[in-house]
């Protein structure tokens, strides 16, 4: 299906920056950040009330090792300027 009048018009589904059109990859940096720290927040704050109770387990353990190789897969992406 060719869309070349429609709204996908201008969309490059490879994530390159099309040209003649402005760049807004730092709208989804800035997105990507605040969900990084809202994560990291709310993790803390489980562990926190976790050790406070003295009822630390393996699910506290595995939410901290997704939540630290979700961050190195978040810094390991680079971009495609």
């Amino acid at each position: 299906m060719n869309n070349a009048y429609g709204p996908m018009a201008n969309v490059n589904f490879a994530g390159f920056a099309t040209p003649g059109l402005p760049n807004q990859g730092y709208k989804l940096w800035l997105a990507l950040v605040i969900m990084i720290a809202c994560s990291g927040l709310t993790v803390a704050g489980r562990l926190a009330t976790r050790i406070s109770s003295r009822q630390v387990g393996a699910d506290d353990v595995a939410i901290v090792a997704a939540l630290v190789l979700r961050n190195l897969t978040a810094a390991g992406k680079k971009s495609h300027g």
